[in-house]
């Protein structure tokens, strides 16, 4: 086994990088994790407005909405079908509320 003749500074820069590299790395963690975990929101986001996206699929009066027709039956949604939300398709697998509906429904095979 070889013996390696380490600096004490080259010790210490290693570990000064090493921990100033920590909140670097947990900050660029938490800023692509959040927005896939936030609900769709029917009056804020501008897609969902574009799509019609409503919580609440059985009061729609859209003349698209077929009777029964929600999230949770969709072959966009890709929750469980017991789930009250999950990811759907169409908005980049952020959460959507089970009851919900869209225009851009499609009856699941």
């Amino acid at each position: 086994m070889s013996e390696q003749n380490l600096s004490r500074r080259s010790v210490l820069k290693g570990a000064f990088l090493s921990l100033a590299a920590i909140p670097v790395v947990s900050l660029s963690t938490t800023a692509h994790a959040a927005p896939a975990t936030a609900l769709v929101d029917p009056a804020t986001d501008p897609l969902a407005k574009g799509l019609g996206y409503v919580a609440n699929g059985a009061a729609v009066k859209d003349p698209a909405h077929k009777a029964g027709a929600n999230c949770a039956n969709c072959a966009l949604y890709q929750g469980k079908a017991k789930d009250k939300q999950g990811p759907c398709a169409i908005f980049g697998g952020r959460p959507v509320l089970a009851a919900g509906w869209c225009k851009s429904w499609v009856k699941k095979a």
